[in-house]
């Protein structure tokens, strides 16, 4: 084995194998004549570490494309080939012949991503940039996501700050929020009330659990439905937006930041400070339509669903699936991410999407 400029050569397959016993802990793949180190990509693997686990060593130039276990996007290929450490030669000491392949795309480096006709500089906020951008590149740039663990967003410290979430504040600061508005739709008796409330009062004769536990999911339904709404509707609005930079920003906020780097982990969950605006028009929508404890408890169990959705989200981008459900939206939704954004809008379950017509097959 050799070395040139960082790239190792692998005088025949034996070498390789040898370099792979001497390196145990590093998951290295061989595709098309080329080896790659994908130890870091494991936990992110959208069909779980296992799969490629299972072909430690191995060449995946046939299962990368084939249809029994799932063919992967251009996308996909070009985020491989950022991995490239190496080349297998051929007997007579020359790189392996191999068809004409696609190379990495965009070009990452520590300071910038190199995109075709255009630059991010990743030493600073990307959102300034984004106003300097026309549709067609704004357009490119979150069709062709990178993988980064982190992208600056903002120039200054104090929103730069406040753009980065936890996944834990979300429990953290709804859940007492909720157990508040469950215990004033169980317990407090409103002037205004609908015939069904009377089921909801524990200190009613006419309580039932079963009615509050009912509601309950009723109130989680709407929130899957709001979530499909607000995924399709309110995050992809790109395809309609008008040649104006502000458009772009605004969008960029909203989620375009998540399409162009999918993994960074601190940008997956609902900033609290927006929740907390977005709480009062919904709580006071939601209490009006349905007014008395019946509303309190339906927005308990929509902002069940919120938690479980943000949850959700976190686990199946950085998350190590066990459930069944879980693994398949995991892959689901990064069918969404790296093949068809304009699919594939559930993100806790396909339902509505079903309904709708977008499910991603």
């Amino acid at each position: 084995m050799s070395s040139s400029k960082n790239n190792l050569v692998f005088r025949n397959l034996d070498d390789y194998k040898a370099y792979c016993s001497e390196n145990p802990k590093k998951c290295l793949l061989i595709y098309k004549g080329d080896v790659f180190d994908v130890t870091e990509f494991l936990g992110d693997h959208p069909g779980g570490p296992e799969i490629i686990e299972d072909l430690k060593g191995g060449d995946i130039s046939e299962v990368f494309h084939a249809e029994y276990s799932h063919k992967h996007s251009d996308t996909a290929l070009r985020m491989l080939l950022r991995y490239k450490i190496g080349t297998i030669e051929d007997s007579n000491g020359n790189p392996a012949e191999q068809e004409p392949k696609k190379v990495a795309y965009p070009i990452i480096t520590d300071t910038k991503v190199e995109y075709n006709d255009f630059t991010i500089d990743l030493t600073r906020g990307m959102c300034a940039q984004v106003l300097h951008l026309t549709k067609k590149q704004y357009i490119h740039m979150i069709e062709n996501s990178i993988y980064l663990p982190y992208c600056r967003l903002f120039d200054g410290a104090f929103f730069e700050a406040c753009s980065r979430t936890k996944w834990w504040m979300i429990p953290m600061i709804w859940v007492p929020v909720l157990l508040y508005i469950f215990y004033l739709a169980l317990f407090v008796d409103y002037e205004s009330h609908t015939f069904l409330d009377k089921y909801i009062m524990v200190n009613h004769p006419d309580f039932s659990p079963v009615i509050v536990g009912l509601f309950t999911l009723l109130g989680i339904g709407l929130w899957t439905f709001g979530e499909y709404m607000l995924h399709r509707y309110a995050f992809h609005f790109e395809k309609v937006l008008p040649e104006n930079p502000y458009f772009f920003y605004l969008h960029f906020i909203i989620h375009g930041i998540h399409h162009t780097i999918p993994m960074d982990p601190d940008r997956l969950v609902f900033p609290p400070a927006l929740g907390i605006i977005t709480f009062f028009p919904l709580y006071g929508l939601i209490t009006f339509l349905f007014p008395g404890n019946i509303g309190r408890l339906l927005f308990a169990g929509f902002g069940i669903g919120y938690i479980g959705y943000d949850m959700t989200h976190y686990f199946i981008h950085h998350g190590t699936p066990k459930m069944e459900h879980f693994k398949e939206m995991k892959k689901y939704h990064h069918k969404h991410h790296y093949i068809d954004g304009d699919r594939g809008y559930g993100i806790t379950s396909k339902f509505w999407d079903k309904v709708f017509n977008t499910e991603l097959v």
